[in-house]
């Protein structure tokens, strides 16, 4: 199943349920694609590229888009580059905060107001880049997806990725099976 189908505005169902659902179906499709869902305490892959995404599959239509063109483009390519995401929505809560899924935010905590500010939204997507285990870049918003497909070597450009949403065909809500 296609992670967009998660959020899919056909589905006969109360909008709140529709995003409860998504947030617990959302680690299941991870489990079942390319990429990988993690948590602080999980090991830190470091074997080469490492991308950590923080997505918000409740509510977020572009973000599970890129979900599933992150998903399509590793399939395509052999380069080791690993994907790991969470879910910004419910995994960002006490004791567990940015800075432990971003260690340079440790460094560099003056530059980002704390998740839950009063009149303040995390812009999403939240891209950290590892390389050989080590953190060095933080990019949220459109440079995060710029940097994304670059990284996925999908053949999208960001502005090619925002003409399809809203959806200009449903075919993007359909399993690739169909």
């Amino acid at each position: 199943m296609r992670f967009l189908k998660l959020l899919d505005p056909r589905e006969r169902m109360d909008a709140g349920e529709q995003q409860r659902r998504a947030g617990e179906l959302f680690p299941e499709l991870v489990r079942d694609s390319r990429l990988h869902y993690w948590r602080p305490g999980n090991p830190v892959y470091s074997d080469g590229l490492r991308l950590l995404m923080g997505l918000a599959p409740s509510f977020s239509l572009p973000d599970l888009r890129l979900a599933d063109v992150i998903n399509e483009s590793l399939a395509k390519t052999s380069d080791g580059t690993r994907v790991d995401v969470f879910n910004m929505a419910t995994d960002l809560n006490a004791p567990v905060g940015l800075a432990d899924y971003y260690p340079l935010l440790r460094e560099h905590s003056h530059l980002v107001p704390p998740v839950g500010s009063v009149g303040w939204r995390l812009p999403q997507p939240v891209l950290g880049v590892w390389r050989s285990g080590v953190c060095e870049e933080l990019l949220d918003g459109w440079k995060a997806l710029k940097r994304t497909l670059e990284l996925v070597q999908s053949p999208l450009t960001p502005e090619q990725f925002h003409s399809q949403l809203p959806p200009t065909s449903w075919e993007f809500f359909d399993d690739e099976s169909a």
